[in-house]
């Protein structure tokens, strides 16, 4: 890229993205900007792959219609690059699908499918069939307050975020092992600036952009570096009273977990025979507070559930449930 004047229009995520690794592996990256504001995922779907929500190959749902015609962006921005040999993609869409889950994991499922499928063949084999796919579970961008959780957009902020990781909240995972993640609901900027609430531009690139580069640098070079996040491994209850939850992480290469606030944890309550099944009600949410910890535990409980002996158990915990859980708030993120 020869200064400034060439870098516009560029994708600035993409560009520290591919600038860290180019620092990182001493070699050369080439960069394609391929994107268009506000498109959902089935814009940058083949028409035979998508195909119209209820033949039997297709995801079945309602198509998104967010440009007015679907595949029109794969048919104008990525057929015509099937015959460059590429390394990986990285991908950063998903609030224009925002309240899917199920839905949205299968389409960007077969999509991933179909553009590995197609590039292998358009290269004659010079693209890995099954090269990697970064992702970027998409930022904070509802018109609303923080809320922990209890408004509509963190519910479809969740739905969404969910859906891009095939309901796994993280990857690489079981169902997409060549897949690397980068987190941005941290994200939010900064209140008073122009774009703030219900804005779906994070101002922060350099952030986006590095968590995708150390992402891929642990699964895609094989570097030992802190690729992600810890990953929850369990949540059990106390033996005796259910009134405590120890969560059990799996630590991604770091040294541990560092507490450095109590924010974001929440847990539920329900009668220890209710006949109510996962997912709590909104009503049973309550603030957790944090009572221990380990280099991969924390366990928490709540001084605003019903008091012991009532029947009533912790029966989920969630974290960080909210559209824009940012430490720009005040209230900074607990691990």
């Amino acid at each position: 890229m020869g200064g400034a004047a060439a870098a516009d229009g560029m994708s600035a995520t993409c560009w520290f993205f591919g600038l860290e690794l180019h620092v990182s592996q001493q070699v050369p990256i080439g960069l394609i900007h391929s994107s268009y504001g506000g498109s959902a995922v089935e814009d940058w779907m083949s028409a035979e792959v998508l195909g119209d929500g209820g033949s039997a190959t297709a995801c079945p749902g309602a198509v998104t219609s967010s440009m007015g015609l679907p595949t029109q962006q794969y048919n104008g921005q990525i057929r015509p690059l099937l015959n460059t040999t590429i390394k990986g993609v990285v991908w950063y869409q998903g609030e224009s699908n925002a309240g899917q889950d199920a839905l949205y994991s299968c389409r960007f499922g077969q999509m991933m499918a179909d553009w590995r499928a197609r590039w292998h063949a358009g290269t004659g084999g010079g693209t890995d069939s099954n090269f990697p796919f970064g992702l970027v579970q998409i930022g904070p961008h509802q018109a609303s307050t923080p809320g922990r959780g209890s408004d509509s957009g963190s519910n479809a902020t969740f739905a969404i975020r969910m859906g891009q990781t095939d309901d796994f909240g993280y990857a690489p995972n079981s169902a997409w092992p060549r897949t690397f993640m980068a987190t941005a609901f941290d994200l939010a900027n900064p209140v008073g600036t122009k774009c703030f609430a219900g804005c779906v531009h994070i101002f922060n690139k350099q952030a986006v952009g590095h968590r995708l580069a150390v992402a891929a640098r642990r699964s895609v070079y094989a570097e030992d570096v802190v690729g992600a996040g810890p990953v929850v491994l369990s949540a059990l209850p106390s033996n005796d009273t259910h009134q405590t939850v120890t969560i059990r992480y799996e630590l991604g290469g770091s040294k541990g977990i560092q507490l450095r606030g109590g924010y974001g944890f929440e847990v539920c309550y329900l009668p220890l025979n209710a006949s109510q099944s996962w997912p709590c009600p909104d009503s049973s949410w309550v603030n957790a507070t944090i009572i221990g910890s380990s280099a991969d535990t924390v366990v928490v409980t709540s001084q605003h559930g019903p008091p012991p002996g009532s029947g009533n158990i912790i029966a989920g915990v969630r974290y960080g449930f909210d559209d824009m859980p940012s430490i720009f708030y005040g209230t900074g993120p607990a691990v």
